[in-house]
């Protein structure tokens, strides 16, 4: 969760921006594993909207003229590797990035001030949750 955290906490005060393609589908498994599957980890909800958050960035960031959506999606890339695990929580985590991206990508085709409004906002809310949670979590 460390390395998540001081991830998540540099991608979102280095610079703001991910555009997502679609994650590709798991192949199903000849057999399933006979062990329980491991709990998601207490900061789930947290990593969930960090990613629809950085989807929404991705999108927004671009039309607004920042040209760094790409990098969001790269950054959230990196997070995902990093801290997902499962194959099951990659897909999650793409999946609340892909969502709010395509939402957002509807949307806004033009920058205007609530888009600008949205990013400052997203930002900040974005920054709290990579604070709190490496707050809360880290110990």
């Amino acid at each position: 969760m460390k390395r998540a955290v001081l991830l998540a906490s540099a991608m979102l005060l280095a610079a703001p921006a991910l555009a997502q393609k679609p994650a590709p589908t798991p192949a199903p498994s000849a057999s399933p594993s006979p062990a329980l599957p491991l709990a998601a980890p207490p900061y789930e909800e947290q990593m969930l909207r960090l990613g629809e958050i950085m989807g929404a960035l991705a999108v927004l960031r671009d039309v607004c003229g920042a040209g760094d959506g790409a990098d969001f999606r790269a950054r959230f890339a990196a997070l995902m590797d990093a801290e997902a695990g499962s194959p099951e929580r990659k897909a999650a985590w793409a999946g609340a990035f892909n969502k709010s991206f395509d939402e957002y990508r509807l949307i806004h085709t033009t920058c205007t001030p609530n888009g600008q409004a949205a990013i400052a906002a997203f930002l900040a809310e974005a920054n709290k949750i990579a604070v709190t949670t490496a707050d809360h979590y880290q110990r």
